[in-house]
């Protein structure tokens, strides 16, 4: 499903570490072959339509570079931001504990 950017909720995204060359290789990427990987979301509590970003903070950033107007998503169910925001710890620590 596509959402508008004006859906998302990028309340975490000032948290991203920034590696200007990882962005342009992402752009560059997304140009030549568009979106491959879904960015997460959940729904925001008490707001209809609207969306809060728990993975995809650098994809969305590119494809507003390229003039896209949506950006694919896929839903964590009902989960509460808070949970998938746990959720998206989890997932880092077990990536990190993989290359140790």
């Amino acid at each position: 499903m596509q959402l508008e950017f004006h859906q998302l909720d990028r309340r975490w995204e000032h948290l991203r570490v920034r590696h200007p060359a990882r962005q342009r290789r992402l752009l560059a990427s997304l140009a030549d072959a568009g979106q491959q990987t879904p960015i997460v979301v959940v729904a925001a509590e008490g707001q209809a339509d609207r969306y809060v970003v728990i993975d995809g903070y650098k994809r969305i950033a590119a494809l507003e570079q390229l003039g896209r107007d949506t950006v694919g998503r896929r839903r964590r169910g009902a989960l509460r931001w808070s949970t998938a925001i746990w959720w998206r710890s989890a997932a880092i620590s077990a990536c990190w504990a993989a290359r140790v």
